[in-house]
């Protein structure tokens, strides 16, 4: 997806047991947003500050506010769910880029 600054870039996840079925991490969430110059945002559990939503089992969305003077460029996404003993790591990226006027 592509953003401009300013915007809430919707950032979605799926976790899953080993089986594939869909699940609610019972441990911890984290999410990690690098931007394009290598800086590192770590949001500890998420879902304990409500900023991590829960759409239906194993769906979740976070809502990043991107800041008017933000990095332009892609920005690196890890989700990681941890359940039981099970980590699981998902990756995705956005882009910032400048209203085309």
């Amino acid at each position: 997806m592509t953003y401009q600054r300013g915007e809430t870039a919707i950032l979605t996840t799926v976790t899953t047991t080993a089986a594939g079925t869909a699940t609610t991490p019972g441990t911890s969430f984290e999410v990690r947003i690098e931007d394009p110059q290598g800086t590192r945002m770590t949001l500890d559990d998420p879902t304990v500050n409500g900023t991590m939503v829960e759409d239906s089992t194993g769906n979740h969305h976070y809502d990043h506010d991107i800041a008017s003077d933000a990095v332009l460029g892609t920005y690196q996404v890890e989700f990681i769910a941890t359940h039981s003993s099970r980590v699981s790591i998902v990756t995705d990226t956005f882009i910032v880029e400048v209203r085309p006027a």
